[in-house]
């Protein structure tokens, strides 16, 4: 067998002279094991001869009709009263405090009349123009030779809610973009790897009245007196790292983090795209803890009195985030206290 990224697998049974390929988009692990079990269960166990048959033509039409329902294709709607808040928010810039997608503003316009609405997001520096359908019918565009469909509506008088899939594999999610005043909150629900991505944006032309500055690629909030001091970290010894130590990262997974005598760690983070704990070695120096596991995770973490900060990074990725634990304490029949 060959498994690719993102659903994409090969089967060969060379006993019966079969190769069967799957594409689609299943990008957890278990869909991995449901494809095998398919594979197993209905296209060997369908392998009755070596000979070819005399054709089916009954099935062969069965088949076809149930290829269409299974992948149906949009049905246009039409474009329901565009809200108040629609025609406010049209045309104007939302500009973004740092967020982990590095998105930096967005602007979203609604032609009058028109089934297809015109967004722009700008990411770490760079322009992506969106045409986003109104009638339940996606629309494609192409930006920097890479395919975009979109597709959106009103969910209520002030969220938007936009559908995306990027055409050449399989990265899909939902976005709400929820208006408030002069504000914006961006919620993202990236389906591929069950991350749930947030950014606060306000309004680019009243940035200044709250101590944010604009530019074309690079958003900065002035916080100048209003920064408390660095807390500093504690020296850390073994004993004070030993046991379990729970919390969150800020795509809002909870992990769970076990150190061990022997200087070895698990790390379970759920939701999770592997299905399974990561498993390495760390390593104690100073003030700080630097570990790497089997998943091709690396972690850096520093305690803060009853509490340890990190952040963890995708080698393959670059993808990153910061979490904070606390310390699990265990009763003597092993019961959280």
């Amino acid at each position: 067998m060959a498994v690719g990224s993102g659903g994409q697998f090969i089967f060969v049974a060379p006993d019966k002279n079969i190769v069967t390929v799957f594409t689609s988009a299943a990008p957890m692990l278990e869909k991995f094991l449901e494809v095998k079990k398919l594979f197993k269960s209905h296209i060997l166990a369908s392998a009755v001869s070596i000979a070819p048959l005399q054709p089916n033509t009954d099935d062969q039409k069965r088949l076809k009709e149930l290829l269409v329902t299974v992948r149906p294709q949009p049905v246009k709607k039409p474009v329901p009263p565009m809200p108040k808040m629609g025609e406010t928010v049209s045309g104007r810039t939302y500009v973004f405090d740092s967020n982990m997608l590095g998105l930096q503003s967005l602007t979203l316009t609604f032609p009058p009349n028109n089934d297809e609405a015109l967004m722009e997001l700008v990411f770490r520096g760079k322009a992506r123009p969106l045409s986003v359908g109104l009638d339940n019918i996606p629309r494609i565009t192409k930006v920097n030779e890479r395919l975009f469909a979109y597709k959106g509506a009103w969910k209520n008088d002030n969220v938007f809610v936009y559908s995306y899939r990027y055409v050449d594999d399989n990265n899909l999610g939902d976005a709400h973009l929820e208006f408030k005043g002069e504000e914006l909150q961006f919620t993202a629900y990236h389906k591929t790897n069950n991350f749930t991505y947030r950014a606060h944006g306000r309004l680019a032309d009243n940035v200044s009245k709250k101590g944010w500055t604009a530019g074309k690629t690079a958003i900065v909030l002035n916080l100048v007196n209003r920064v408390a001091p660095a807390q500093q970290p504690d020296k850390i010894i073994k004993s004070d790292i030993l046991g379990l130590w729970t919390g969150t990262d800020t795509f809002g997974a909870k992990l769970t983090f076990s150190f061990k005598e022997d200087e070895s760690f698990k790390v379970v983070r759920q939701p999770s795209s592997l299905g399974r704990p990561s498993v390495g070695k760390y390593k104690i120096s100073g003030t700080k803890i630097t570990g790497g596991a089997d998943t091709e995770v690396t972690f850096t973490v520093r305690k803060f009195g009853d509490e340890i900060k990190g952040k963890w990074t995708y080698k393959h990725s670059g993808a990153s985030a910061k979490f904070t634990l606390k310390k699990e304490i265990l009763s003597s029949q092993n019961k959280k206290i």
